[in-house]
């Protein structure tokens, strides 16, 4: 396969936001608070295998929700009609949007990011330094 320009902006930012996190994730598990590589971390993951069963067996109730709603309602949705299937689709969607929304306005207040002090930065930002 031709290697294209065009997908560096993916690799770059997988590599940004996966590759990296998950390095990070093995440094800091495999050393201790001084640096020292230790295998003590990893001996103490025993400790929390309450917690690991626990959440295995919620991925797997959430899966089997997810699958016993989505199924049924992908079916009636492919027995309508090209306009109507958008429409159902948006109406599945919408839910989605909304929280990604909400979250938008949270992080706004809590970063107190308001469309005046946009404007501030941004003139500040282009003045020239005297």
């Amino acid at each position: 396969m031709k290697f294209r320009f065009s997908s560096v902006p993916y690799i770059v930012w997988s590599v940004i936001f996966v590759v990296v996190p998950l390095i990070l994730v093995a440094v800091f598990g495999l050393s201790t608070s001084d640096g020292q590589f230790t295998f003590a971390n990893v001996a103490k993951v025993s400790d929390y295998t309450a917690v690991f069963v626990r959440s295995i067996w919620l991925s797997l109730v959430a899966t089997a929700i997810c699958l016993v709603i989505a199924y049924p309602l992908g079916f009636i949705m492919s027995r309508y009609n090209a306009n109507n299937q958008r429409t159902l689709v948006m109406l599945v969607m919408l839910p989605m949007w909304t929280n990604f929304l909400l979250r938008t306005y949270a992080w706004m207040t809590c970063w107190k990011i308001t469309a005046s002090s946009i404007a501030s930065w941004s003139s500040s930002a282009s003045a020239p330094s005297r």
